[in-house]
């Protein structure tokens, strides 16, 4: 697999019919797929028409530069080569090759490198290749590029990919294992191990030689180091060799044969060298390491307690505690694949059935926090065969039925959960909840009726049994009071709840699951930038597993919570982790939530083709019958592109059918502009009575005492419905209101609207106050579309636009009804809009024909800029 960074690096080498050369130097590292890229790039010059010459330099000879030209020139010098390079551009392009030009002798690679630069003006495209650093001069046009690791989402689709996919637990510990190089991946993947990590004969025998010509005491650090099965340090490998002060020699030969790398830490350049040294050792010799790295480690942790589980060759009760232990640890702080790995080994460690039962499923629940539907549904089968204990059972179903989630299958996710109730009920309280708050999470993103009366029937049910602590508690170390109130307010869109109720609560927030619960109730209390603040916290946490993103339903939330507040590059950088994590673990669920709100932030920022493309590739990805939640994102998103592309028409009939489709679910809480999107559109579209209605029941659906920022998006959308003696209040309250400062994209919309209405109202110089405040608040959040259109309507209010497209020969008012007629708009529909006179409206239009040089209204597009007549302000 080539990444597309140096896949299109590739294709800008092979363009035909450019009359100059280039030159790419690549570097990667054993194993990263260079070889690959070169073998595409001669497939694309081929079919190209170019003359193409492969060499490879692998051996370290020179001569192998010159091989390809046997029977071309008369000699292999490099000068009967340029001879022979120079003599067929002149016919037809021509590329040229070199694999593993850092083996080749200094004054050869100087010579070629030189080459490089001669052949600029002629049409001869060099790709070099190199494992390491390349000496000679660098020459000008010689570009470089490296091929970086594989990230997750690749890893994971080429392993998917294998003739026998791999997934789940195994696929984690190959990816840990191969740390992204492509040819480990694929090894370790074929490998066919169940958790040994056993490496095929073949590499061992690639390796051998090397390895059996280091030192004894060389080989047996490369046997520790390569031994690690976490984030051991240097100083740890040292330490279980016994050898704390060890020297700096024992690490040179292997340096030297490029086995390692050597700096703060030591590195095996080539993941497969390190699990050929770590397989060639014999079983006894490998658990003896483990053993002395557990001595070598004081403090409890992941590291030490996986090195434990590695000694005993049978069930161990103490390991299985070591793990156990260390898989809570792991789980407190979020770190989900650390917390898996450690149950999962803890379990196999088990010799009583229930307890191998209860430590699958520790392992099943933090993969199922992780987003691995695979390894979660692994599990699920490991434990219901061992136990028919209905707390273990009912773990097992909440598992399975995010799993089913994920992937969209709502209905089958609920009807896992109220299959396990009726056939093994819990007997306690805090399993039922469980059950109830994943059923809470299901009926949230299916919106059906049924699943939210399903999930209400689990909670009444759970409050009717003790409250006493199962054996596996299924919601952790949570709050579950915090986790009832959570599940409550997906249930009910009106549950009111105040900002003291939420900021009372600081301590409950100290487990992720908590975190993100408290974030759900603080979105539904109106303190948005508490939510965003706990949901970062989790998701975005660098001591917490870094590269695996995890709790895959927290992210389209604080992602949206990140665009209401104005914070758009970190929601760009939500969105990017959320993306990573739907294409690892195929979370379909995930990636249509990504899009959706991908679509919704190029909308904002003007780019409505963009939008559109991108929300209307993701529609047919799921069943959005049984997926409300989503459904309602994409067509908001569709909505607002709509709305930027000045189709006020579909804007609004996009965000009718939001409210319909909300309605039938009868749970949405109001999210991300919701009443405004609709109210903007059908202001502008003429469609105030059907919109009305709509905005009527966004506000019944948010409870009788809304949060402060649903009352502001209220305010504005009556105000822009509405225009009666009210709507100067309203606009008022939506810019100046409580929490209206903490939410920039409502604010400087409702300071645009003002001003159009001031304007519209004779009062200009007001109007351009506000106008110009919003243009000021569109800048700063990159909203070209909505600056555009503030800056038309403060041009046309007579104040100075700035960088606003205009024609400059034309009046302000001149350009504002000009604008009008080039929509369609008749001369009685533009006075009665303008509050002037039919007879002033054919005056200024006379007059800008004029200056304009046209005869007419149908011309009108033509001569005016696009930005002009498709402008929000004109409408």
């Amino acid at each position: 697999m080539i990444p597309a960074r140096l896949d299109r690096l590739a294709a800008g080498l092979i363009t035909p019919g450019r009359p100059g050369g280039s030159a790419l130097l690549v570097t990667a590292g054993p194993g990263t797929g260079k070889t690959r890229l070169v073998q595409e790039t001669v497939r694309r010059a081929r079919a190209a028409g170019y003359a193409t010459v492969h060499a490879s330099a692998s051996d370290g000879s020179a001569a192998q530069l010159a091989a390809p030209f046997v029977g071309q020139v008369g000699t292999t010098s490099l000068g009967a080569i340029a001879e022979w390079l120079d003599r067929t551009a002149r016919a037809r392009p021509v590329l040229y090759a070199v694999d593993d030009v850092d083996r080749i002798d200094a004054p050869w690679v100087t010579a070629l490198l030189s080459m490089t630069e001669a052949f600029r003006s002629r049409p001869v495209v060099f790709l070099l290749t190199a494992s390491g650093a390349v000496g000679g001069p660098r020459h000008r046009g010689l570009g470089h590029a490296t091929l970086p690791p594989l990230p997750p989402p690749a890893a994971a689709e080429l392993l998917r990919g294998l003739p026998v996919p791999v997934t789940g637990r195994r696929a984690i510990e190959i990816m840990w294992r191969a740390k992204g190089n492509p040819r480990a991946l694929v090894e370790l993947g074929r490998a066919g191990t169940e958790g040994s990590g056993l490496v095929s004969p073949r590499i061992r025998s690639i390796y051998g030689e090397r390895l059996a010509s280091m030192p004894e005491e060389t080989a047996r650090a490369l046997l520790y180091a390569a031994g690690r099965v976490g984030a051991e340090p240097l100083s740890t490998v040292e330490c279980a060799l016994r050898d704390p002060t060890a020297r700096q020699d024992l690490w040179t030969p292997a340096v030297s044969a490029s086995l390692v790398e050597l700096g703060d830490d030591v590195t095996f350049p080539d993941p497969l060298v390190a699990e050929a040294v770590y397989h060639s050792a014999p079983a006894a010799v490998r658990r003896q390491l483990h053993a002395d790295f557990v001595a070598a480690i004081a403090e409890p942790s992941f590291e030490r307690a996986m090195h434990q589980g590695r000694v005993p060759l049978g069930p161990d009760a103490d390991a299985a505690n070591a793990l156990e232990e260390a898989s809570r640890r792991a789980l407190a702080v979020g770190a989900l694949q650390q917390a898996g790995l450690a149950a999962h080994r803890a379990a196999e460690l088990r010799s009583d059935q229930s307890d191998a039962a209860r430590a699958y499923l520790l392992a099943g629940l933090a993969a199922a926090a992780a987003g691995d539907g695979e390894w979660a549904r692994d599990v699920a089968p490991l434990v219901l065969r061992r136990t028919e204990r209905p707390d273990l059972r009912a773990g097992v179903a909440m598992t399975t039925a995010l799993a089913l989630s994920r992937k969209g299958l709502q209905r089958e996710a609920m009807e896992t959960l109220e299959g396990a109730a009726r056939s093994h009920p819990p007997a306690d309280r805090l399993t039922a909840l469980g059950s109830a708050v994943c059923a809470s999470v299901v009926a949230a993103a299916s919106g059906l009726a049924e699943h939210l009366a399903a999930a209400r029937r689990l909670l009444r049910f759970a409050d009717t049994l003790a409250l006493r602590s199962p054996p596996v508690p299924v919601l952790g170390s949570a709050d579950p009071d915090l986790q009832r109130a959570a599940a409550e307010v997906r249930l009910d869109a009106g549950r009111a709840l105040s900002r003291q109720e939420i900021v009372r609560r600081p301590e409950s927030g100290a487990r992720a699951a908590d975190r993100l619960a408290l974030a759900e109730l603080a979105d539904r209390s109106g303190a948005a930038e508490l939510a965003v603040e706990l949901r970062w916290g989790v998701l975005m946490d660098p001591v917490a597993e870094p590269s695996a993103p995890h709790h895959p339903e927290a992210w389209p939330l604080l992602a949206a919570g990140l665009i209401v507040s104005g914070r758009w590059p970190e929601a760009d950088q939500v969105l990017g982790g959320a993306g990573d994590l739907a294409a690892t673990h195929e979370l379909t669920l995930l990636q249509v939530e990504v899009f959706a709100l991908r679509a919704m932030l190029l909308a904002l920022r003007g780019d409505a083709p963009g939008a559109r493309s991108l929300a209307e590739g993701a529609w047919p990805l799921l069943d959005l019958g049984v997926n409300r939640e989503a459904h309602r994102d994409l067509l908001r998103a569709l909505g607002f592109a709509a709305l930027t592309a000045g189709d006020y028409d579909t804007a609004t009939r996009d965000f009718l059918d939001m409210d319909a489709m909300c309605e039938l679910a009868g749970s949405f809480f109001p999210r991300l502009l919701d009443p405004l999107g609709l109210a903007i559109a059908a202001s502008r579209s003429g469609r105030t009575r059907d919109a009305l209605p709509a905005v009527n029941r966004i506000r019944e659906r948010a409870g009788a005492h809304p949060p402060a920022h649903v009352s502001l998006a209220l305010d504005h959308a009556y105000a822009l419905l509405c225009d009666d003696g009210s709507a100067e209040e309203r606009f008022l309250s939506a810019i100046h209101g409580p929490g209206a400062p903490a939410r920039p994209v409502e604010r400087s919309l409702a300071r645009l609207h003002f001003g159009a209405w001031l304007r519209r109202k004779r009062r200009p110089s007001e109007a351009r106050l506000y106008l110009t405040d919003a243009i000021t608040g569109f800048d700063r959040l990159g909203a070209a579309s909505f600056t555009q259109a503030a800056r038309v309507e403060l041009q046309a209010s007579g104040g100075q636009a700035g960088s606003a497209p205009c024609a400059a020969p034309l009046s302000a008012q001149q350009v504002l009804i000009a604008g009008l007629a080039a929509q369609g708009l008749g001369n009685p529909e533009i006075a009665e809009r303008l509050q002037v006179s039919p007879r002033t409206v054919s005056s200024h239009l006379r007059n800008a024909y004029l200056r304009l040089g046209i005869s007419g209204r149908n011309q009108l597009r033509q001569a005016l800029p696009a930005e002009i007549w498709r402008s929000d302000a004109v409408r």
